[in-house]
């Protein structure tokens, strides 16, 4: 039976950036927020699959994987864009296979 491969979701928010504190609080960049309780992990049988991350950011925004056999659509967005979805493919082999996805 093939393993199970698991990847994780590791979500960098971004940093926000100093701004002069007289400007409305509500204009600072606030970044990439995932919703609470959002769970950042999937972990697929060996035939693959995909799962979709919604968050909120008024920054642009990219999303990296570690690994070939995992994608991501669309790969980076700007603040109007507010959903990636991750992909990872068939695991024809009998190894259990793990791989990170990445956002800055």
């Amino acid at each position: 039976m093939k393993k199970l491969f698991t990847f994780l979701i590791a979500a960098m928010l971004i940093g926000v950036s100093c701004e002069d504190s007289s400007k409305d609080a509500d204009s600072t960049p606030k970044g990439v927020v995932f919703a609470d309780g959002t769970e950042m992990s999937a972990e697929f049988g060996s035939s693959g699959g995909s799962k979709s991350f919604s968050f909120s950011s008024d920054l642009d925004w990219e999303v990296t994987t570690s690994a070939d056999w995992i994608s991501v659509t669309p790969s980076s967005g700007t603040p109007s864009v507010k959903e990636f979805t991750v992909k990872a493919s068939a695991n024809d082999s009998f190894e259990e296979r793990s791989g990170t996805v990445t956002m800055t």
